[in-house]
């Protein structure tokens, strides 16, 4: 849209607001019950519709209703997506995002998502909405005294201010204002965070006078091409009380995210035991391009047989891989003698047809491997190790960005050939080592390395890329009471796993890029000498710990290190003869109450915190205290078991001792 079409704009939004004021009768199609939700057709433009829905990725429907229909929230304008690595659907009025850590749909900023685009210059310029404040809240205001003194700006307009609080939660729902009530001619306006609100002086076509209506943000922002082409693309429409004949697009996990990784030549003793644990993925390390290619132009694929047998045994226990692809052959090394480093430009070419060929190849039957990783912790500089290490060393000390930037050069060849090969691949960027935090560095460090994935996007590789993956491992000390949350170089945003993916998906947000987030290594480790007994009840620990928060903050997938043992730093789940250790079964537990089930919400208090999951007609919670505390709560009403995170039977009174080893309480219904 070019800025100086403010005519359009004037019409534009004089329609939408029309539109809104509108009952659903007046506007085309209608909308019919479908299983768990609703399809509406009435904004698709007479082609088919879009579904709102609860299922294992979001509870969409059940959030539209608690926030007021479509008196507040509008009709669906577009299939769910996922945007800043969280699933969201576009309505009217608001755009709704769901947040598996609260078990609610928050609605987007839009206004303010939209000015970071820079694409609200012709929203302001047409007087449509009014000015946003500047510097209007007091120096050092606290977060309260922000919201009531924007809240006061709404008392001089009774009308205005009477339909903000008509909803229960208007902070949730609208967000702060953002400018004060302006005269705009025909009707006074006052801007928030995600909507508009016009009291209009006379009587218009869409309103009475003196009436409120609220502009749509979503419309708006569909208008300013701020939402996914593909997810605008209406669903074919269902019968009356039938199904959608298409689903609902998102990229959220159609599978358990609970995953381990098999150390190559381990699989044929281990495969069925990641089966009987539950998993529903490995990773697998790997595919080295040197093995195949020594001399360039000649491939020797025999090379793989052992590989093969490898992926064909993965397969067979029905379990999904995900396979790295690493190593530079001599001939194509930007960096002579780094087998894990970057390869030459000259060459790219030729990885870009090896890729092509290793995925023709493994993509179908027997092997059916769709997810491919592109090197393995890239984030290293090889001058730092030794450079036949299982790392993907692209590291670059001497770049601001560390080698991010040519890491992208290498996907822009690579993934057009991988999609080629097979449209369904997934490309992951190689998982990021990420050992502290450049936006909070610890003294005398400046966490250059964390920078990559911005190389990354600022070379423009976003595009090429379907998933980004890092690592996250804490490591076992008796005197830490959460050793994820009190790892010291990422406390401060919560730990590693979700302090980690905390920055990524800010990273992600800063150019503009959605794309869901993988921890595809993790586990408790022992760093350097630990009393058995206490490393293995530590780890029983913290798996559930980890799998819980995983799935709770919306990671497509989590994975153990390793699932074979006796493992790196002793992280393996089993020992080094195969036997089962405590974390193993604690997995194994986990898994056996959990797949098939979805997320529902979070409780946190006071260094308790626990997490609920719907299956069925069941509820399952697992609690869990982080602080070494031991607490003492009511019981769930309808609790029916109570059971310890390796699933002994534990008695089931009107209260519940948590400590913190995690507990898992069945409930009926809720």
């Amino acid at each position: 849209m070019q800025r100086n079409s403010i005519p359009k704009l004037l019409i534009l939004l004089a329609l939408l607001l029309a539109l809104s004021a509108l009952p659903a009768s007046a506007q085309q199609g209608g909308d019919y019950a479908i299983p768990n939700g609703r399809f509406f057709t009435q904004a698709a433009g007479g082609n088919g519709g879009f579904s709102v829905l609860d299922d294992g990725q979001a509870r969409f429907w059940s959030e539209f209703q608690r926030l007021g229909g479509t008196q507040t929230v509008g009709y669906p304008i577009s299939r769910r997506y996922v945007y800043d690595g969280f699933v969201t659907q576009a309505f009217q009025k608001l755009v709704l995002q769901w947040r598996p850590e609260v078990g609610q749909a928050w609605p987007v900023n839009v206004f303010d998502e939209l000015s970071k685009a820079g694409r609200d210059e012709t929203l302001l310029a047409s007087r449509q909405t009014p000015r946003p404040l500047t510097n209007f809240d007091p120096p050092g205001a606290t977060w309260n005294q922000v919201v009531a003194n924007r809240q006061a700006l709404l008392t001089t307009n009774p009308a205005i201010r009477s339909r903000y609080f008509s909803v229960a939660d208007p902070l949730n729902v609208f967000g702060l204002p953002v400018s004060r009530v302006e005269d705009m001619g025909n009707h006074f306006a006052v801007r928030t965070q995600r909507a508009v609100f016009q009291q209009w002086k006379e009587a218009v076509p869409w309103a009475a006078a003196g009436q409120v209506t609220i502009a749509n943000g979503g419309d708006i922002a569909k208008e300013l091409n701020w939402l996914p082409a593909a997810a605008l693309q209406p669903e074919s429409g269902p019968s009356a009380g039938g199904p959608p004949t298409s689903p609902p697009a998102a990229t959220a996990p159609t599978f358990s995210p609970i995953g381990v990784e098999i150390t190559r030549n381990g699989v044929r003793g281990t495969a069925p035991r990641a089966k009987e644990l539950g998993v529903s993925w490995v990773r697998y390390n790997g595919i080295q391009w040197p093995a195949v290619e020594q001399t360039r132009g000649n491939r020797d694929w025999a090379a793989l047989s052992g590989v093969e047998a490898e992926l064909q045994a993965l397969a067979a226990q029905g379990l999904t891989t995900h396979v790295i692809i690493r190593g530079t052959p001599g001939w194509a090394q930007k960096v002579a003698g780094a087998q894990c480093g970057p390869i030459r430009e000259d060459a790219l070419d030729d990885f870009a047809t090896f890729m092509g060929e290793v995925v023709t190849r493994y993509s179908q039957p027997p092997y059916n491997v769709k997810y491919w990783e592109i090197g393995n912790e890239p984030d290293v500089d090889p001058a730092l190790i030794d450079p036949e290490m299982p790392f993907g060393c692209w590291g670059d000390q001497n770049d601001p960005y560390y080698g991010g930037g040519y890491y992208a050069t290498m996907l822009k060849q690579v993934y057009p050939a991988i999609k080629a090969a097979d449209p369904s691949a997934q490309v992951i960027v190689g998982g990021l080592l990420l050992d502290c935090d450049p936006t909070n560095p610890p003294e005398g460090q400046d966490c250059k390395p964390s920078k990559f994935l911005e190389g990354i996007l600022r070379n423009g590789g976003g595009s090429v890329f379907d998933i980004v993956a890092y690592h996250a491992y804490p490591y076992w000390d008796a005197a830490l009471n959460d050793w994820d949350l009190e790892h010291p170089k990422w406390s401060h945003r919560g730990g590693s796993l979700l302090g980690k993916l905390s920055f990524v998906r800010q990273t992600l947000a800063q150019y503009s890029v959605s794309k869901p987030v993988l921890m595809n290594e993790g586990g408790l480790l022992c760093y350097a000498t630990c009393p058995e007994q206490a490393l293995r009840d530590a780890q029983a620990t913290y798996a559930v710990r980890m799998y819980a928060r995983s799935i709770a903050y919306g990671l497509l997938g989590a994975t153990w290190f390793t699932l074979d043992g006796p493992g790196w730093r002793q992280g393996g789940l089993l020992d080094a003869s195969g036997n089962p250790r405590p974390a193993y079964e604690a997995i194994k537990f986990m898994t056996s109450l959990l797949n098939g089930a979805s997320y529902a919400r979070r409780v946190s208090d006071d260094g308790l915190e626990g997490y609920s999951f719907r299956k069925e007609n069941t509820t399952y919670w697992v609690y869990w205290t982080n602080d070494g505390s031991t607490r003492s709560i009511p019981a769930p009403a309808g609790t029916e078991a109570v059971y310890s995170r390796m699933g002994q039977p534990l008695t089931a009174g009107t209260t519940l001792s948590v400590g913190g080893e995690p507990i898992y309480v069945q409930v009926a219904g809720q």
